[in-house]
């Protein structure tokens, strides 16, 4: 059987990944930066 997504999860997506994203951002550009959509720009 496939593994389960839940509503809205993007394959290839995991906790660790965004997280690994949003620190990377955070580091480079400040707190500020950090935004869902910049976040969503860094992990596409």
């Amino acid at each position: 059987m496939g593994a389960k997504r839940t509503r809205g999860q993007r394959a290839g997506l995991s906790r660790e990944r965004v997280l690994e994203a949003a620190l990377g951002l955070v580091e480079r550009d400040g707190l500020g930066a950090l935004t869902m959509r910049r976040l969503a720009a860094e992990l596409d």
